[in-house]
């Protein structure tokens, strides 16, 4: 129950009494984040893989030894990017939703929304938001 007195201390609403909407405005958001890492982890992990020459095995190794070695040490790489890019894209997107979640949870929306519809609306608008911003790049 820690994520409904979280949403009472938050947003001064009853967890239990708001709990279904709590559930699908947090399924919702998820499922827009997890949109949004996949795209950002895409898209760093393309730049990381142009940007790396160790990942392109040799071509015409005449060495068989050498060729399998070239292709192990580019495969090793290739998997040291993918961590890389996917540690990149879930630090920036969640950073960018939190962010986006506290200015217009507490600053913007606060002022004009009751407290009802703070919640799903900064929580959605934000994530959707960091989804677009993963698809700018």
């Amino acid at each position: 129950m820690c994520g409904v007195d979280a949403f009472w201390t938050v947003q001064q609403l009853s967890g239990v009494e708001y709990y279904p909407l709590y559930a699908v405005v947090s399924l919702i958001s998820v499922a827009l984040l997890v949109l949004a890492y996949h795209n950002t982890k895409s898209n760093v992990h393309v730049r990381l893989l142009s940007n790396r020459p160790e990942v392109h095995a040799p071509i015409g190794e005449k060495n068989v030894e050498k060729a399998k070695k070239g292709e192990l040490a580019a495969a090793s790489a290739r998997a040291a990017t993918a961590s890389e890019a996917g540690s990149f894209a879930v630090l920036y997107n969640t950073l960018l939703f939190i962010a986006t979640f506290v200015l217009l949870g507490f600053f913007l929306l606060s002022r004009f929304l009751p407290a009802t519809y703070n919640y799903p609306v900064a929580s959605i608008l934000s994530a959707g938001l960091v989804l677009a911003a993963s698809r700018a790049h």
